[in-house]
């Protein structure tokens, strides 16, 4: 129905407009007055959506006219089946309302993580199937953190609710006890605390896909998308975590040479005094750096005496793991090549979703459908001193 997509995307509109009219400052009279009217009209669009939706149903429900059952998708024996049936033909039937909203002027899925998530935890039976499984979830999920760093290294993981969580930090640099002699008065200290604020911001990405690949079993379908999205979501965490390390951690060590790192260095960075309280946890410290540049290092050879980064030819360096991430920066002038410390130090927080919107019509005269698709997530470093990296001069 034409009339259904012009009043949804009227709605998207209202509420564009009303946004625009409560940040733009003081609220007057004026703008009061403007959004009562706009509230009024998304409330009668809202309405409106809801006869056009009724009618949908009862169409659904007429008895077909007799012809041979053909059904190119099942539309609800499993999850895959319902998501993949919605993402071909637009119909939520098999999936339910509760977790469609109106995003932008088109309907969004929001895929949401359950607080036990795993394959069997799933939820009201509906149409033939089940209403909301976390099983799609979870394989995006497990394919985002086969090369995710935050899935591999001790990241601390913030809950919260809303936007924005405040951490506090201890910025203490001494307090230590002190010996008191008998009946003396006890030494006063207080921490010096501060906080860390970690504020979700929002990541997305679309692809566009043809008729003929919807037309494919939604099993491959699960798999294309939970490959896809999965692949794309580890690069933008490693992205971030490594990111913020280079912005607020602490730079170890400058190297002598833009080309190469040279004997000692590495030692530089695992020798710095202030890191040097936070490496009693072995568990929590690691390297992150690109495969070349690990190899560079250990590649190093003397006639002077033996080091320890010629050990072993597993992923270690001077007794620490190492993991690579193309996010970090090759070898190269004014690049951060390596990175190190206490990772549990790091804090990442993330919106239990991920919400998927379905748009037929963009790309319509292409044979596509538009897939996007978008989740929230932030690092920030709780405590400079315990991690940071090595950078090359200019």
């Amino acid at each position: 129905m034409d009339n259904y997509q012009a009043l949804v995307q009227r709605r998207a509109e209202l509420v564009a407009e009303a946004r625009e009219l409560l940040a733009s400052g003081d609220i007057t009279d004026e703008i009061r007055e403007r959004d009562d009217a706009i509230n009024a009209q998304i409330e009668q669009i809202d309405a409106d959506l809801q006869r056009i939706e009724r009618l949908r149903q009862m169409e659904r429900k007429r008895p077909a006219a007799a012809a041979p059952a053909y059904n190119k998708l099942p539309r609800g024996d499993n999850f895959a089946n319902a998501f993949g049936h919605w993402l071909k033909t637009g119909d939520k039937t098999a999936l339910g309302n509760d977790s469609f909203d109106v995003v932008g002027g088109m309907e969004g899925y929001t895929i949401q993580a359950a607080s036990n998530p795993t394959d069997m935890n799933v939820g009201t039976a509906a149409d033939g199937g089940d209403l909301v499984s976390t099983g799609f979830y979870n394989q995006i999920i497990a394919r985002r953190d086969e090369t995710m760093l935050a899935a591999r290294l001790p990241i601390m993981r913030v809950p919260g609710v809303g936007t924005t969580v405040d951490v506090p930090i201890d910025n203490e640099a001494d307090g230590e006890f002190v010996a008191t002699s008998e009946a003396a008065a006890f030494d006063k200290d207080a921490p010096a605390v501060s906080k860390k604020s970690l504020t979700l911001a929002l990541y997305s990405k679309y692809t566009d896909v043809s008729y003929q690949l919807l037309n494919d079993t939604p099993t491959n379908l699960m798999a294309f998308l939970a490959d896809f999205v999965g692949r794309g979501m580890a690069k933008t965490h490693n992205n971030l975590l490594l990111t913020e390390v280079a912005t607020n951690g602490t730079s170890f060590k400058t190297f002598a040479s833009n080309s190469a790192i040279a004997f000692g260095e590495p030692e530089d960075i695992v020798g710095n005094d202030d890191l040097a309280n936070y490496l009693d946890d072995d568990a929590a410290v690691a390297w992150v750096m690109r495969s070349s540049t690990h190899w560079d290092i250990k590649s190093i050879v003397g006639s002077d005496r033996q080091y320890a980064v010629n050990d072993g030819n597993g992923r270690s360096l001077l007794g620490y793991p190492v993991y690579y991430s193309q996010k970090a920066a090759a070898i190269g002038s004014q690049t951060k090549s390596v990175y190190f410390g206490n990772w549990r130090y790091v804090a990442m927080r993330e919106a239990p979703g991920i919400t998927f919107i379905r748009d037929p019509y963009t790309r319509a005269v292409n044979g596509q459908v538009r897939l996007l698709w978008h989740f929230r997530t932030v690092y920030g470093v709780l405590q400079a001193e315990a991690v940071g990296y090595g950078e090359h001069p200019l």
